[in-house]
C-alpha cells in the first residue's frame, strides 16, 4: 500500500500560554482604545465649554452694544455709572424694550451679581411735557439703580464687566467729570465695555467666589483701553502661576478669556 505524499499533518489546538498571551494583548488593546476615547471625549467637552463661554461673552457684548446704541442722550435723563472696585454697574435710558414689552423707552442696566452678568430693564412710556418735549412718565430727579426684580441673567459665563469712555479728544477716561458734556469738546465719543468669561466646569474648581477672581483684573484707568489693561495681566506669570493654596488654581486662571467692544454714540 502506497503512502500519499500529501497526507495532512496532525493538527494541535492552542496551548494555554498562547491563549493567555492573546487575551493579554486583547485586553491591552481595549485599555488603550478606551483611554484614547475618554481623553478625546474630555478634550472635546472642554473645547465645547470654552467655545460656549466665549460665545456667551460675545452675545452679551452684542446685547450691551444694542442697548447703548439706542441710549437717550439728554440732560434730564442722565446715566448712572456705579464705579466700584471690581465689577461696574451701568444704568441708562434707551429706546429699547423692557421685559414687560416694548413701551418706547426703558431704563436699562447691566451688572454682575453672584458671578453672573445680568441685564435689567424697566419699561416706560413717553409722555408729553409742559414744553411739548417728550418726557418719561416715571424718571426720578436723580438716577438710582434698577430694582432687583427687574433684572434677568444675561450670560452665565461672564463674571467680570468694566466700562471706560473714549472722549472726543481721543483720550480714554475711566470717570469723566460729566459722562455726556454740553459741548462737543467735553462729550464722550464712545463707551468701551470689557467682559471676562470662564466656563462652568472651571468655576466648579474654584474654592473662592467669582468676586475674588474678578478683582484680579484691574479697574479702568485714564489713558488706556480695557483690553490693553487686562490682556497682559491674564498672560503674566504671576497670574498663571498661583500659590499652592490659592482659591483659583492654574487651570481656572488659564481659562479666563477677555473681550472688549467699543460703542460710538450718535448725538
Amino acid at each position: 500500500m502506497k503512502r500519499s505524499l500529501f497526507q495532512p499533518r496532525p493538527s494541535h489546538g492552542f496551548t494555554l500560554v498562547e491563549l493567555l498571551m492573546a487575551m493579554a494583548v486583547l485586553v491591552l488593546m481595549m485599555v488603550l482604545v478606551t483611554t484614547l476615547v475618554n481623553n478625546t471625549s474630555r478634550l472635546t467637552t472642554a473645547s465645547q465649554e470654552v467655545i460656549s463661554a466665549d460665545a456667551g461673552g460675545r452675545e452679551a457684548l452684542d446685547r450691551i452694544s444694542f442697548d447703548l446704541g439706542r441710549m437717550v442722550l439728554r440732560e434730564d435723563l442722565p446715566p448712572l455709572l456705579d464705579r466700584q472696585p471690581g465689577n461696574d454697574a451701568f444704568t441708562f435710558y434707551a429706546q429699547a424694550p423692557g421685559y414687560e414689552g416694548d413701551r418706547g423707552i426703558s431704563r436699562i442696566g447691566f451688572r454682575v451679581k453672584d458671578g453672573i452678568l445680568e441685564r435689567g430693564a424697566e419699561g416706560a412710556f413717553w409722555s408729553k411735557g409742559a414744553s411739548d418735549k417728550p418726557v418719561v412718565d416715571f424718571h426720578p430727579s436723580s438716577p438710582d439703580p434698577i430694582a432687583d426684580g427687574d433684572f434677568a441673567p444675561l450670560a452665565a459665563s461672564v463674571f467680570r464687566i468694566e466700562f471706560t469712555f473714549l472722549m472726543q479728544d481721543g483720550e480714554f477716561r475711566h470717570n469723566p467729570s460729566a459722562l455726556f458734556g454740553d459741548t462737543p469738546a467735553t462729550r464722550v465719543r464712545a463707551v468701551v465695555i470689557a467682559v471676562a468669561t470662564l466656563p462652568t466646569r472651571l468655576r466648579q474648581q474654584m474654592s473662592g467666589d467669582a468676586a475674588g477672581l474678578a478683582a484680579l483684573l484691574p479697574d479702568a484707568v485714564d489713558g488706556q483701553d480695557l483690553l490693553s489693561l487686562w490682556k497682559p495681566v491674564t498672560l503674566s506669570p504671576t497670574f498663571l502661576e498661583p500659590s499652592e493654596n490659592d482659591p483659583y488654581p492654574k487651570a481656572v486662571r488659564a481659562g479666563v478669556r477677555v473681550y472688549q467692544r467699543t460703542v460710538y454714540l450718535d448725538y
